[in-house]
C-alpha cells in the first residue's frame, strides 16, 4: 500500500514562503471591533495563536474604534459613547451595523482594559489598528464634545488628546506583555504624528 500524500497545513505553507506576520481581521469576534473574545471563539483563537507561534509567525488582531449594534454593550452605552452625528457605518456578518465611538468616553478605558486581558490570556503579538489612531470630529454633548456657537448652532470638536492617550496606553500595555509587540497601523488618510508616534509600523 502507498503512504498517503503529505498535505501541509495553511500555516506551514505560509511559513515556508517566508511569512512572518499575519494580520487577522475582525472575524475573531462576532461584533465589529470588539475588545474581547466570546466563549464560543475562545478555543478557536487559542488554537490560531498557538499554531502561528509553532511556525514562527506573529499574529496581530484587528482593532478599530467602533461599537456594533449587536454587541452586548450597545443598549447601555451607545448613546453616550458614539461620536455624533453617527457615522462610519460598517455592515458585516453576522448582521450588524458598527458606528465610530469617541475616545473622550468611558469606552476608551473599557477597550484598553479588555485588550490588556486579551494579551495576557492569548499571548498574541499585537494589533492591526484600523482607525484608533485617527482623531475624529464629535459633537456629542453627553460626554463633553462639541460646542455651541453664538448663533446656537452645534459644532464638533476633535478628540486628539484622548486619541493620543489611547495610543500611548495601548503601546505601553502591549510592550509590557510582549517587548516585541506590534501596533501595525492601517493609515490611508490621516497623518497625525502625535498619535501615529505610538505605532510600531
Amino acid at each position: 500500500t502507498r503512504e498517503p500524500a503529505y498535505a501541509p497545513t495553511e500555516l506551514q505553507r505560509l511559513a515556508s514562503r517566508g511569512v512572518h506576520t499575519i494580520c487577522f481581521h475582525e472575524h475573531w469576534s462576532p461584533y465589529q471591533s470588539h475588545p474581547y473574545v466570546t466563549e464560543e471563539n475562545r478555543p478557536k483563537l487559542r488554537s490560531l495563536v498557538d499554531g502561528c507561534h509553532q511556525h514562527g509567525i506573529s499574529l496581530l488582531l484587528y482593532m478599530s474604534r467602533q461599537l456594533a449594534d449587536n454587541a452586548p454593550e450597545w443598549a447601555r452605552y451607545s448613546k453616550e459613547v458614539l461620536a455624533e452625528p453617527p457615522w462610519g457605518v460598517y455592515q458585516r456578518q453576522p448582521p450588524q451595523k458598527a458606528y465610530y465611538v469617541c475616545w473622550n468616553t468611558a469606552w476608551k478605558d473599557f477597550c484598553l482594559f479588555h485588550l490588556d486581558r486579551l494579551l495576557a490570556e492569548f499571548g498574541h503579538d499585537g494589533w492591526y489598528l484600523d482607525g484608533p489612531e485617527w482623531p475624529m470630529a464629535c459633537s456629542n454633548l453627553l460626554h463633553g464634545c462639541g460646542y455651541r456657537a453664538a448663533d446656537g448652532t452645534l459644532h464638533p470638536t476633535y478628540d486628539i488628546f484622548a486619541t493620543r492617550d489611547f495610543m500611548k496606553r495601548l503601546y505601553v500595555l502591549t510592550r509590557r506583555r510582549n517587548p516585541d509587540g506590534q501596533l501595525n497601523i492601517h493609515n490611508s488618510t490621516v497623518m497625525v504624528i502625535p498619535t501615529l508616534g505610538w505605532g510600531t509600523s
